[in-house]
């Protein structure tokens, strides 16, 4: 399980809800939600994705995707 807060935040900077996020990604804001509450994972090709549209760092990836849970 991976602590999405980081990206929960960016999120948040770069848009104002997880509807108009998921929307600017080409993704159901359902899904979303269940990504981020680690119901279902992110594929390669969203975290891409989501890396240009958030301008997150190939450096801050694994802060962004790969925090684990404490």
């Amino acid at each position: 399980m991976f602590d999405y807060i980081d990206l929960r935040w960016r999120i948040r900077k770069f848009y104002d809800t997880n509807k108009a996020f998921a929307n600017a990604i080409n993704m159901s804001a359902s899904t979303l939600s269940q990504k981020l509450q680690n119901r279902r994972d992110f594929t390669q090709s969203e975290i891409k994705t989501i890396c240009e549209t958030l301008e997150i760092g190939q450096n801050e990836i694994a802060t962004y995707f790969f925090t684990p849970e404490h």
